[in-house]
């Protein structure tokens, strides 16, 4: 817990590495956190809620992920994806 919230952020002792370093995020986050969006993705489906987060949230979230997604497929095959994430369609450049 962080002293400087009133929230515990609490994982399981067999909860994956990811939920540990989400939980620690939030942890640290401290006074400044005022909102959250998550993603849930399966095989067939992706589904994200938003809680309190303004475009500027949300513009922050885009380029967090595009860095990622041009990390692992490289920068051109990542901006073409991008492009197409960006105008909501799926399947084959």
């Amino acid at each position: 817990m962080n002293e400087k919230i009133n929230n515990w952020v609490i994982v399981a002792p067999e909860a994956p590495e990811w939920m540990r370093r989400i939980a620690k995020t939030l942890a640290e986050a401290g006074d400044d956190a005022h909102g959250a969006i998550l993603a849930i993705c399966g095989r067939a489906y992706t589904t994200v809620r938003g809680e309190a987060i303004d475009v500027m949230n949300v513009t922050a979230v885009i380029k967090s992920l595009a860095d990622a997604v041009r990390e692992q497929v490289g920068e051109k095959v990542g901006d073409v994806l991008l492009e197409m994430a960006i105008r909501g369609k799926e399947g084959k450049p």
